[in-house]
């Protein structure tokens, strides 16, 4: 059945491309310029578009129209809650030693390597924040601050790109 299904499909396709009298050439209706504006896609990257009708990330789409300026925030490590889990272990191993409780001893080493853990985990995150009129809006997070700023320069290339092509076009 399916041997069946490709062998027809394969025959309409080659019947089409017979008729066009150009095989493996685009259709006559769509010129190379067309073409070349349809496809301009400037960055698509680890799931981020930008292209003329805008910046797409994250499941959310920007015109390019409504975009003011990109910039990237850094938040660092979470500090307090680490610190704060070991010395909580901490606190609990020497009583531990102190009274001889062989269950506060084993509480406070698991304790001090959770909070190990909890630090050792923590990444810096780098979020990338656009401006729009509605506000600033966050696009996307990750890990890579250089993949990060590489967005944020190519969102100012083109928000400047298409200010000054909207300001080449004369006002009717």
């Amino acid at each position: 059945m399916q041997i069946a299904m490709q062998c027809a499909l394969r025959r309409i396709l080659s019947e089409v491309a017979a008729r066009s009298g150009r095989s493996g050439t685009l259709p006559r209706f769509i010129g190379r310029k067309k073409l070349r504006n349809l496809m301009d896609t400037p960055f698509n990257e680890r799931g981020v578009t930008l292209s003329r009708a805008g910046l797409s990330a994250s499941g959310q789409m920007i015109p390019l129209r409504d975009l003011r300026a990109a910039r990237v925030v850094m938040i660092p490590r979470q500090k307090p809650l680490p610190i704060i889990i070991a010395l909580l272990g901490l606190v609990a191993l020497v009583a531990g030693i102190l009274t001889g409780s062989g269950p506060a001893l084993v509480l406070g080493v698991m304790t001090v390597v959770v909070g190990y853990l909890t630090w050792i985990t923590q990444d810096v995150i780098y979020q990338l924040m656009v401006a729009t009129p509605d506000g600033e809006r966050e696009v996307l997070i990750t890990k890579d601050q250089e993949f990060a700023d590489k967005v944020a320069a190519l969102v100012g290339e083109a928000v400047a790109k298409h200010a000054a092509s909207a300001a080449a076009k004369p006002q009717a």
